[in-house]
């Protein structure tokens, strides 16, 4: 049997329901978050569903590209939140022929560019996006360290002042003390979209103060120095 599908925005698509295709579509990394965690990246990295697409079979979705639009280094970016498709449904090309439905009506808003992070270890998905002429512009580090040992340290070593990040802003201009283009999940932009939901931590005693952005609900989302006073 040919399956048929049909193509169209997110805009009636419930946050549920693109969580539980996500959740489906990579069962095979274990992926698991609340449905709130879920709905603040969204609205971190700026999710917009009707610039978002999906491919649907029986009228459920199977298939989904979420993006954001934003200026981002001065031109008009779509960003890719994170694709992908349901379990059954993979090997049919579903996102490659949601791209191709895509691309001309963000083409049409005036987005210039389209964007994209993925891990280097994917080389199934990297594969995918150079065919489609992506480029690699940029690297990334990622670290993880152990909740513990960072308390550990931090009680030991330095003096912690934890404060609301509209409070921090008061005094800090993040785009005159960054010294690098962060990512755009960490980019001036998203962290104003999450303001109300993040505190800065930071030390204020020593030559080189450290601060550090972090949820309510946990997870850093931006760490670097403070100019010295």
């Amino acid at each position: 049997m040919i399956n048929t599908y049909s193509f169209n925005t997110l805009n009636k698509v419930s946050e549920q329901e693109i969580k539980d295709s996500f959740i489906d579509a990579f069962q095979d990394y274990s992926i698991s978050f609340s449905t709130k965690k879920f709905s603040r990246m969204l609205q971190r990295k700026g999710y917009q569903p009707e610039l978002s697409f999906g491919a649907y079979h029986n009228e459920k979705l199977v298939s989904f590209i979420p993006n954001s639009i934003d200026g981002y280094n001065g031109v008009l970016t779509a960003y890719n939140i994170g694709m992908g498709t349901r379990k059954a449904y993979q090997k049919e090309g579903l996102i490659h022929q949601t791209f191709e439905y895509a691309l001309p009506i963000l083409r049409k808003h005036g987005v210039k560019t389209y964007q994209l992070e993925v891990s280097q270890e994917n080389e199934a998905a990297l594969k995918i996006y150079q065919k489609r002429n992506f480029k690699i512009t940029r690297n990334f580090n990622c670290y993880h360290a152990e909740t513990d040992l960072i308390s550990q340290i931090t009680a030991r070593d330095i003096s912690l002042i934890e404060i609301p990040l509209s409070v921090f802003m008061q005094e800090i201009k993040f785009d005159t003390i960054w010294d690098f283009n962060p990512s755009w999940q960490n980019s001036l932009n998203s962290i104003m979209r999450d303001s109300d939901n993040l505190v800065c931590t930071y030390e204020c005693k020593s030559h080189h103060r450290i601060y550090c952005l972090r949820t309510t609900i946990g997870g850093s989302h931006s760490t670097g120095y403070l100019p010295s006073v």
